[in-house]
């Protein structure tokens, strides 16, 4: 359950994804919004902390709405990939509402979200089950 809005630079999509983010939050919903790039620090953050210590990898894998940012635009391992790919595989199984912006679909997704495996395309997978897929065309919305 879920959005994944995909489409050029400037055309809305971060815009849309704080506003369903506000509207989550006002409806009582445990929400979390995210970039890509702040996730993936933060899951190699987890792997510094004591086992009693909390995680945020236990956050991102149970908190009711995640929304992240800019998927696809972070500098990608293959440790970050199977990380990444563990927190969309659990909440997909779990039926947790998965929301999610980028510049890219489907196989271009795929491979900047993993350049070294086939996580990316098991997560790409993941994703059009389980959100409905809107695209954001037309030109740029900023000035300049």
């Amino acid at each position: 359950m879920g959005v994944a809005m995909y489409g050029d630079r400037g055309t809305g999509k971060t815009y849309a994804l704080v506003a369903a983010f506000v509207h989550l939050a006002e409806m009582g919903m445990d929400a979390l919004l995210v970039s890509e790039a702040d996730l993936y620090d933060q899951l190699r953050r987890d792997m510094e902390r004591e086992p009693w210590e909390e995680r945020m990898v236990d956050r991102y894998l149970n908190v009711e709405a995640l929304l992240i940012d800019d998927l696809g635009k972070a500098n990608v391992t293959a440790w970050t990939a199977s990380a990444f790919f563990n927190v969309i595989d659990t909440r997909y199984r779990r039926g947790l509402v998965t929301c999610i912006t980028s510049n890219f679909w489907g196989d271009d997704l795929a491979a900047a979200i993993d350049r070294q495996g086939n996580q990316g395309r098991a997560i790409v997978d993941r994703l059009g089950e389980m959100c409905g897929v809107l695209a954001f065309t037309g030109e740029s919305l900023r000035a300049g």
